[in-house]
């Protein structure tokens, strides 16, 4: 396990106790840890964060250029959302052995300025 994932995942442990958060499944941990291997030899290192609904979420911001969120929840989709130079995106795709197509374009989009 990836060890941005395994700190979002310690960090979730006492909001799963004390406010009743849903904690991410075993499905969801592979998946994160899938995208975190396809997307760290390309861009530089996401925060990871676990939701209150057991997703886990993968996030870059470059200031006033935007931002772009990666959401898994174990389903075998890739839920990712951005706003880049104002325009907004939403895209629900499969996730499979390699990131999904419109998933890279908005990193790619988003990251490429900072190569």
């Amino acid at each position: 396990m990836h060890p941005l994932l395994a700190t979002a995942l310690a960090d979730s442990e006492p909001l799963v106790r004390q406010r009743g958060w849903q904690p991410p499944g075993d499905a969801a941990q592979v998946e994160a840890d899938r995208v975190l291997a396809l997307v760290l030899p390309r861009w530089r290192a996401p925060t990871v964060e676990v939701q209150p609904d057991g997703s886990i979420s993968l996030e870059w911001e470059a200031g006033e250029r935007g931002w772009v969120q990666l959401a898994l929840q174990g389903d075998g989709r890739l839920r990712h959302s951005a706003v880049i130079e104002g325009d907004e995106y939403a895209q629900d795709e499969p996730l499979g052995e390699r990131l999904p197509d419109w998933a890279e374009v908005v990193l790619a989009r988003l990251l490429s300025a900072e190569h």
